[in-house]
C-alpha cells in the first residue's frame, strides 16, 4: 500500500471519529437540557407557594367564622347543664359518706328543693338574692319551725361548686354541679313530693 493511500485513510478515520464524538456530545446536551431532574427546585418552590396560599386561606376563613351564640333565650337555657348564670334552674349534689343529697334551685319561682337519695320527701325553701351575690334560703315547717341556709358559689363566677351553710348549726357542705334534666327527672318521677307543711301559699 502506498504511503499516500495510508495518509488518506488516517484522515478519513479521524474525520469519522470527530463526527461521532460531536454527535454524542450534542445528544448528551439535549438530554441534559430536557431532563426534568434539572428543574426540581423551581417545581418545589411553586408547590410550597401554593400550599402556603391554601393554608393562609384556611386560617383566614377560620378567623372570619362567627363563634357559636351563647344562651340567650329560655329555650336555650332549658338545654343548659345548670352551671351558668341566667339559666332557669341549677342542680347540685353533695356526696355524703352513706348517701347523696340533692339541691335544686328554681329561679322562676325562687324555690329550693333539698332531699336525700333514699327519701321521697323534699324540703321546700324560698330564697332571696342571686347566685353571684349569694342566696338566703328560708324554710318554714308549719307555724313554728323556721330555719335558714346561706348559699354561695365556692369560687366567684364558677357555678360548678356550691357551698350551703346551715345558719343555726354553722355546718357547711360543698355541692357539685350535676345535670339539671337528670335531677328534674328524679323530682318529677311521681314518687318525690314536697313536704306539705312546708308549702307556702
Amino acid at each position: 500500500m502506498k504511503i499516500e493511500t495510508v495518509k488518506k485513510l488516517i484522515v478519513l478515520i479521524t474525520a469519522v471519529v470527530f463526527l461521532f464524538s460531536s454527535c454524542t456530545s450534542g445528544a448528551s446536551e439535549t438530554e441534559t437540557s430536557e431532563d426534568p431532574a434539572n428543574e426540581p427546585a423551581e417545581v418545589a418552590e411553586e408547590t410550597v407557594t401554593e400550599d402556603t396560599d391554601e393554608s393562609e386561606q384556611i386560617v383566614t376563613e377560620a378567623l372570619e367564622e362567627p363563634a357559636e351564640a351563647g344562651i340567650t333565650t329560655e329555650e336555650d337555657a332549658s338545654e343548659n347543664d345548670g352551671t351558668d348564670e341566667g339559666t332557669l334552674a341549677y342542680a347540685y349534689v353533695h356526696h355524703a359518706p352513706a348517701y347523696d343529697i340533692y339541691y335544686y334551685i328554681n329561679t322562676e319561682d325562687q324555690t329550693v328543693r333539698s332531699f336525700a337519695d333514699h327519701s321521697y320527701s323534699m324540703y321546700l325553701g324560698y330564697y332571696t338574692g342571686t347566685m353571684d351575690d349569694g342566696l338566703e334560703v328560708r324554710y318554714v315547717d308549719g307555724d313554728e319551725d323556721t330555719w335558714f341556709e346561706d348559699v354561695h358559689l365556692a369560687n366567684t363566677g364558677d357555678y360548678s361548686k356550691l357551698v350551703v351553710t346551715d345558719r343555726e348549726l354553722g355546718i357547711s357542705n360543698e355541692y357539685d354541679a350535676m345535670d339539671v334534666k337528670e335531677l328534674e327527672a328524679i323530682i318529677n318521677d311521681g314518687n318525690h313530693k314536697d313536704i306539705e307543711s312546708m308549702i307556702v301559699d
